[in-house]
């Protein structure tokens, strides 16, 4: 009885909009952190007919997009009988390199369905479906995961620990912004932390950690220069890190053990932190802990 009845059905639906394959997108999963960065999705034929060959992409969608070698995962599927679904997976991981900045641009995956419209279909305008990617705080951004000697300029972006981090312009003391500044991953303890460390040369680091902080610290080495720190959007530009220490800045207590002028100490940062941007001159900075 059951089988009369979907018979029917199919019938009804040929008789209406004609016997054909439907393709979608659904349930796309991510999975992206230090180590993994895939996408898995169900397609599912909904329609009245078998589909024939068809593409499927899985776009990894950046800002700023890369120049070159933007991310992307191709499928070709033979065919997909109507009524059942079939689960594909793409893994990014091997196309990481320097020109998508290791693919620290990346901010959502999405996943197409038959793009190049090889299968004639009820609909045309339900194939595809989108998953932003939250990357999860593993705790202190400490650079050990970074590639010793890497250097990023002014608009790159990586991922540490599960923290966003932006290159950004750098502010010298006769209130000139520059672009001209580079950071660079190192391994001279000239933050007074042991590992890796990153050095600040003319720009600032901006760190997304996914949500507010309470508190916020970091080990440093300043060794000449003016610095620059923004807390909640509250912008400062300062000789040494002894004239911040007991200040409030974006409703932010600031607060700095030893490293007053050019030496190595530590900041901490307590109140609700929405935002956070620091940089310097000759600055190395080391285990950046929420």
């Amino acid at each position: 009885m059951k089988m009369v009845k979907l018979l029917a059905l199919v019938l009804f639906m040929c008789a209406f909009v004609g016997c054909k394959p439907d393709l979608v997108v659904k349930n796309v999963g991510v999975t992206w952190d230090d180590t993994h960065k895939k996408a898995t999705a169900e397609i599912v034929n909904i329609g009245s007919a078998n589909a024939g060959e068809f593409m499927v992409y899985f776009n990894a969608e950046e800002d700023p997009v890369s120049p070159n070698y933007r991310p992307q995962v191709r499928h070709r599927v033979d065919g997909l009988a109507r009524g059942t679904s079939l689960i594909l997976e793409a893994d990014f991981a091997p196309l990481a390199r320097p020109e998508n900045n290791y693919l620290g641009n990346v901010y959502k995956i999405l996943v197409l369905v038959d793009p190049k419209n090889m299968v004639d279909e009820i609909r045309e305008d339900n194939n595809q479906m989108t998953m932003s990617i939250t990357m999860p705080s593993t705790g202190c951004v400490d650079f050990e995961q970074q590639t010793l000697n890497t250097v990023h300029h002014v608009g790159n972006q990586f991922i540490d620990s599960g923290v966003q981090i932006t290159i950004q312009s750098f502010q010298w003391d006769n209130g000139q912004w520059t672009n001209g500044g580079h950071a660079e991953i190192g391994n001279l303890l000239r933050a007074g932390h042991m590992g890796q460390e990153i050095a600040v040369n003319n720009v600032n680091l901006q760190f997304k950690f996914g949500g507010p902080l309470e508190r916020l610290s970091l080990f440093f080495g300043e060794h000449g220069g003016n610095l620059n720190i923004r807390v909640n959007g509250d912008f400062r530009n300062f000789a040494n890190f002894a004239n911040i220490n007991a200040a409030t800045i974006g409703g932010v207590t600031v607060s700095v053990v030893n490293g007053h002028g050019h030496d190595k100490g530590s900041l901490e940062l307590s109140g609700t932190i929405d935002s956070f941007e620091i940089g310097g001159q000759e600055l190395w900075i080391d285990h950046v802990c929420p």
